[in-house]
């Protein structure tokens, strides 16, 4: 079911596209909780203000006006109402989904301790929270006057407190950890129970999101007419919950920094720049889950024991209301936990009587989210980034690449790792028992008997792999290993990722055009960092057309299908990939391909970008492009389509026909990242279900994306002053009364390049286009 959002035209961001004079911006008071709104382009808000609980104030009725049902409708999601307002079933009769998102939801945010957790957060961390929950029911309240729309009559959308804001935070810092583990969340029970729910439970297949994001930062001695280059480009879904929104957030003296952020972050910029400052994020590889194997005492399943010592398991019940006609039903659950984090079962993990197994993530309640990301908006240098993480590790899940005015770069490895002793990586990697829970599950597994096994609080800067450099830093999801091929990265902890080991090919691509750039004069430009953004070139084909023409040539005349399919291959211009015929065939065969035990060339650590490289001559070959071929028949497709005619953007980018979506999946080795599928659990913008012909994400239509480029940036410093540009690739409001499509996003699409941000005092004059007032 899809919702949408009417509102009057006095509150609609609709008049932030008449393109009527906008009124002038009316004066700050001392009102703690006041701010003044100015929309550029394209609704961009400017948010003015005199405290943190103004800009909160701001941030908070801007981001209702844009996304409120979307926003309204994630607060359902973490409070575990889904069941109370839709009932129990999701998709099908009995298949239980929303009574299992609540458990999970109840399970991880723990709704009841939020009011002890907020006092403990930071008095700026208190002051954002508090004015961002201010600002969205402020708007609830005006809106729901107006007695208009579908969504804002729902009982669903209601005012939100602080501890919900505290509930958003958690499911943004568990996004890479503990929130992957629903399924095993949910039929964790002790042995004499038979089963927790009398509901069907979905089989939960991922432990972690796959993001594919890039970012290059270009110091003094590459950077060509300018000090440093900033290059952001975070893929992440272009539908429901995790979408980009952009902000620009001014107090005084002490805040002037604009970028943008997921939907319903709370009062920062997350991604973004400032007058000195450029930064980015790419999702990294490192482990933030370490499992437990908890002994019981006695043979005693309630109980466990650490050194010697007896604890037991503690149980909580948890209600769940469930819409049933027009009834609400209270199911009281059980969720069973211990000081190392909740208890969970699989069928590799199993609850018996001589142990059970704990799920501990390092970033469960991590209050440091508001307060790190804050230091990164108002930081002046590198320096100062850097010793933002001696302070705080809130960034979660992400790697930092960082810019500034003086001309310095760097790398910033994730710091939300566990602290892992001698001990207890030698028993992980050597104790056989051990070692298979390692392989199996590519998660940490220790015992929990002896506090030496027991890792410590999250790694300190001195622990954290960090490069900071002149000429240039990059990454694109591999480990921190190789930032810099110049000064690798090496002897850090295994929970940041393996070094020595084969590098993806975007960071092979990233780091040999960064050499290209450099090989004439010694110097990138900031149109040169941007132009690898619309590349749309595979890297996978560049290294093996060689080889695959040489196989094509000696099968080629043994079938027909065969015959026109190498002939599309020795033609196939790489150049012009998404509009070369057979670039949909050229995509399903290199997904498919079996390139580690096909290539001919072999991993050499001594020269990661380089190895491995070429094809063997093998019959394995021919077997994968004629098995390419065949699924291109079963999907009706021609194998001399081309991509152009068959990757389309979902349609919550606004187009009401199936426009070109650029990029290349992962497979293909595309520095420009897409992907059809989407772990988004929004039921405002639903994906549509195509079925599978394919695990490329194939359908007879075609390839609908949902993930790619989202909000891209190329920031440079040059003279002193800051020149930044964009592109919000996803709409910035969700709201139907914004009939037109996104200009960013038709910008994006053409491949133009990126356009000049509205960030200096001149720019938000000369493209202002509404001014609002608020106060509490």
């Amino acid at each position: 079911m899809r919702y949408t959002l009417l509102l009057s035209s006095s509150l609609s961001i609709a008049t932030f596209y008449s393109g009527a004079q906008a009124p002038a911006v009316m004066p700050i008071t001392e009102n703690q909780y006041s701010a003044s709104i100015v929309r550029t382009r394209d609704g961009i808000p400017h948010i003015y203000a005199d405290t943190l609980s103004g800009i909160g104030f701001g941030n908070g009725y801007a981001q209702a006006q844009d996304n409120v049902c979307l926003i309204a409708d994630r607060y359902v999601h973490i409070r575990g109402e889904r069941s109370k307002y839709f009932g129990a079933d999701l998709n099908e009769k009995n298949d239980g989904l929303n009574f299992y998102s609540d458990y999970v939801a109840k399970t991880l945010h723990d709704h009841g301790q939020a009011q002890a957790r907020f006092e403990q957060l930071s008095e700026n961390s208190q002051q954002l929270i508090k004015g961002y929950v201010r600002g969205y029911n402020k708007y609830l309240v005006q809106v729901k006057q107006t007695k208009t729309g579908t969504c804002i009559d729902e009982p669903w959308v209601k005012s939100i407190s602080t501890a919900d804001v505290l509930g958003y935070l958690n499911s943004i810092s568990i996004f890479a950890g503990a929130e992957g583990w629903g399924e095993e969340l949910v039929t964790a029970a002790p042995p004499s129970n038979e089963s927790k729910f009398a509901v069907n439970m979905r089989p939960n297949e991922k432990k972690a999101p796959v993001l594919g994001s890039n970012a290059w930062a270009i110091g003094k001695a590459n950077a060509k007419g300018s000090q440093s280059i900033l290059l952001g480009n975070p893929h992440f879904p272009l539908e429901g919950y995790y979408k980009f929104w952009q902000v620009h957030h001014v107090m005084k003296d002490e805040l002037d920094v604009m970028g943008a952020s997921i939907v319903g972050f709370p009062g920062i910029v997350n991604i973004g720049f400032n007058n000195r400052v450029a930064w980015s994020h790419t999702y990294s590889t490192a482990n933030k889950v370490v499992i437990y194997e908890m002994s019981t005492s006695e043979k005693n399943p309630m109980t466990y024991v650490v050194d010697d010592k007896k604890y037991p398991v503690k149980q909580r019940n948890e209600v769940i209301e469930v819409k049933e006609g027009n009834q609400l039903v209270k199911h009281q659950v059980p969720v069973y936990t211990t000081h190392l984090g909740p208890i969970i079962e699989s069928d590799f993990f199993s609850w018996d009587k001589q142990r059970f197994f704990v799920l501990n993530d390092v970033n469960l309640h991590n209050p440091d989210l508001i307060d790190h990301w804050l230091a990164l908006n108002k930081a002046s240098s590198v320096e100062e980034v850097t010793q933002s993480f001696e302070q705080y590790n809130g960034l979660v899940f992400n790697n930092t690449i960082a810019s500034d005015a003086k001309g310095k770069a760097a790398f910033i490895a994730d710091n939300s790792v566990h602290q892992i002793t001698e001990e207890a990586a030698n028993l992980a990697t050597s104790v056989e028992k051990y070692q298979a829970y390692l392989a199996t599950t590519d998660h940490l597994v220790l015992p929990s008997s002896s506090s030496d096994y027991i890792l410590g609080d999250k790694v300190a800067i001195a622990q954290l792999p960090v490069l900071i450099r002149d000429d240039y830093v990059q990454n694109s999801n591999d480990t921190h290993w190789m930032s810099n091929p110049e000064a690798p990265l090496e002897g850090y902890s295994p929970l940041f990722g393996y070094e020595g080991t084969e590098v993806n090919f975007r960071t092979r691509q990233a780091i040999q055009s960064i050499k290209s750039f450099l090989k004439d004069d010694g110097k990138i430009s900031t149109d040169e960092v941007t132009s690898i953004l619309f590349k749309n070139e595979s890297y996978f084909f560049q290294l093996i057309e060689k080889d695959l023409n040489k196989t094509c040539k000696v099968h080629a005349e043994t079938s027909p299908g065969l015959k026109k399919a190498c002939g599309l291959i020795a033609n196939f211009d790489n150049r012009q990939y998404l509009s070369s015929p057979g670039s949909v065939l050229m995509r399903e065969f290199l997904y498919h391909l079996d390139y580690e035990s096909l290539a001919r060339g072999e991993f050499d650590p001594a020269h990661p970008i380089t190895t491995p490289y070429g094809l063997k001559q093998h019959d394995e070959v021919i077997e994968t492009l004629k098995y390419s071929i065949s699924l291109l028949e079963t999907a009706g497709i021609d194998i001399a389509a081309s991509l152009n005619e068959h990757q389309y953007a979902t349609p919550y980018l606004g187009f009401q026909n199936r426009p070109l979506y650029p990029g290349l999946i992962d497979e293909e080795g595309g520095f420009n990242w897409v992907a059809n599928w989407t772990w988004n659990n929004s039921r405002i913008e639903q994906t549509s279900e195509n079925e599978l012909v394919s695990d490329t994400g194939l359908t007879a239509q075609g390839y609908e994306i949902k993930m790619g480029s989202s909000w891209i940036m190329a920031v440079t410093f040059k003279d002193g002053r800051v020149h930044p540009s964009g592109l919000l690739v996803t709409p910035q409001s969700s709201n139907p009364l914004q009939q037109t499509v996104h200009k960013d996003t038709h910008i994006y699409m053409s491949g133009k390049g990126m356009r000049p941000l509205p960030f200096d005092k001149n720019n938000i004059k000369s493209n202002r286009i509404s001014s609002t007032y608020i106060k509490n």
